[in-house]
């Protein structure tokens, strides 16, 4: 598989399994930066002396800039569930905010420690140390981050952090910074794995009850669940993608339903291996089948010629060729939107079917 490819499945995954805790780990942010907070507090005002060293009140400074920044952080996201109706986007936007609460631990404690070393006060900066450590530690536990953004915060702080400390004596180092941040990164990446592969092993024995047992996609009860989902999203938008298999009733009539069920099969496993990783397919008839993604896809049109590329390669034991009707349709799904989306996809699919069996020279009351 190709570098773009996997890049782009394992953004898929991760974006369902962000979104499924989304709201959850929103609050334990908010949380987590409230004890920050409180402890930067008291990092600044009990632990951190003034008497010895001038820059130790700019350290002082910066530990209570990094308290207001958490405390801050934590207001967004106890605000976060308000501030975006649309779960894909409030799931992002708690992501960001992550982000930038482990970035703001990197910047403060390098502030701090290029404020006291300016007059030998290295040995002040280890208790705003600790208290940013506290604050990156909570929000690796509490939050699952993908690969790519540990990577980021753990690059950004440590080429700064050296760019800093460039001219400490390694006798004076804190290594335990190093050792600790190290620590988190790859533990944070074992725990962020270890959620998902338990998130999608519960997927799979919830989609084990809403599948389709001929074809294994989701079936017709799940597919009304997440259109009353939809009718419900305020603001919400989709794609839909109607599928309607051609030639069904004439391979049943040659070859027995064992035939039916073949075009049947390969036409939900054609679905799937080309919109897995964009949306839901759902079986919601005999040879009807659905496809339903959040948002309007942009590349809509380049994976409908992915399917056609894909049906067109396929053959079977009882037919040689795939031939598969679709309609689409693209909008907001709020109230009875979702409504005009189905007929819309539903008229769609229809033409595309009619014009097939005028170019095939078919009889429409004569097959499926």
């Amino acid at each position: 598989m190709k570098l773009g490819a996997w890049f782009k499945r394992y953004y898929q995954r991760h974006k369902a399994f962000r979104t499924s805790y989304c709201d959850k780990q929103a609050l334990k942010m908010a949380i987590a930066g409230l004890l920050s907070a409180s402890w930067a507090l008291i990092e600044a005002f009990v632990s951190i002396k003034s008497f010895e060293y001038q820059n130790v009140m700019n350290v002082r400074k910066v530990t209570i800039a990094m308290a207001i920044g958490f405390f801050t952080l934590s207001v967004l996201a106890f605000s976060i569930k308000w501030l975006f109706k649309d779960i894909q986007v409030r799931a992002l936007a708690m992501e960001f905010l992550c982000l930038i609460g482990c970035i703001l631990t990197y910047i403060t404690c390098e502030a701090g420690i290029l404020k006291a070393f300016q007059e030998g006060a290295l040995n002040f900066t280890i208790d705003p140390l600790l208290a940013s450590v506290l604050g990156w530690t909570i929000y690796t536990t509490f939050c699952f981050f993908p690969f790519y953004w540990y990577l980021f915060t753990f690059l950004v702080g440590s080429i700064s952090f050296f760019w800093v400390t460039g001219n400490i004596y390694l006798k004076d180092f804190p290594e335990n910074y190093v050792l600790v941040s190290i620590t988190l990164l790859i533990g944070g990446f074992v725990r962020y794995n270890i959620g998902r592969n338990y998130f999608e092993v519960g997927e799979e024995n919830r989609r084990f009850l809403e599948s389709d047992r001929l074809t294994g996609v989701y079936n017709r009860r799940s597919y009304e669940e997440r259109i009353a989902e939809l009718r419900k999203g305020k603001d919400a938008k989709a794609t839909l993608v109607l599928f309607d298999v051609n030639g069904l009733k004439p391979a049943n009539d040659t070859h027995g339903h064992l035939a039916g069920d073949e075009l049947i099969i390969a036409t939900a496993n054609c679905i799937s291996k080309v919109f897995d990783a964009y949306g839901k397919c759902f079986r919601i008839g005999g040879d009807e089948f659905v496809v339903v993604m959040d948002d309007n896809a942009e590349d809509i049109n380049k994976l409908m010629k992915q399917l056609d590329e894909t049906t067109a390669q396929w053959k079977g034991n009882y037919s040689d060729t795939l031939s598969v009707s679709y309609g689409i349709a693209q909008g907001k799904t709020e109230g009875d939107g979702i409504s005009e989306l189905i007929k819309t996809a539903d008229a769609n699919m229809y033409e595309a079917k009619r014009r097939y069996y005028v170019e095939h020279g078919i009889e429409r009351r004569v097959t499926g």
